[in-house]
């Protein structure tokens, strides 16, 4: 904001400055929701209760898969206990991957999942954007004119793939 204010006395009118100070406003809301997504997480309590209802489905729904394995006649088979692995496997199966779904949806930031926030490839975007905004600043100020090769020149190595 003192930035703007600095803009203004220079001639800045002042409904852009307002507009600067608006976006300026959305970003850091913006920038604090994001931290707060990184830093709270799921309780620990919570993660471990969770842990705790895997490994204790089994042993709590036994006498259930005994009894479909059984059937309705009360004569085991085969068929019956092949059956009541099956639904045992497919219910502590589905325990497991509801809880590495909410281990994924915990950090969206540790760039570990195939759906987490890329921050490094931003940063190296960024970086590349002001790099090549650097570069127009400086031909405007010393010929008056952008050059071509100032556009099409890499910003930097790691990141001119971004650039495509």
């Amino acid at each position: 904001t003192q930035a703007v204010e600095i803009m203004k006395a220079e001639g800045l009118p002042p409904n852009e400055a307002s507009r600067i100070n608006q976006w300026h406003q959305f970003i850091t809301a913006h920038i604090e929701h994001l931290r707060n997504i990184k830093e709270y997480r799921t309780p620990q309590g919570t993660r471990s209760l969770a842990r705790i209802f895997i490994q204790l489905t089994p042993w709590v729904y036994g006498p259930y898969f005994l009894w479909i394995a059984h059937g309705s006649d009360g004569v085991p088979s085969t068929e019956g206990y092949c059956f009541a692995f099956m639904i045992s496997c497919m219910v502590v199966m589905s325990m497991v991957a509801l809880y590495n779904v909410q281990r994924a949806l915990q950090d969206p930031f540790d760039e570990d999942g195939i759906d987490d926030i890329r921050v490094s490839k931003i940063q190296e975007q960024l970086l590349a954007n002001l790099t090549t905004c650097a570069r127009v600043a400086r031909d405007i100020t010393e010929t008056g004119q952008i050059q071509d090769s100032t556009m099409n020149a890499p910003a930097t190595p790691r990141s001119s793939h971004l650039l495509r």
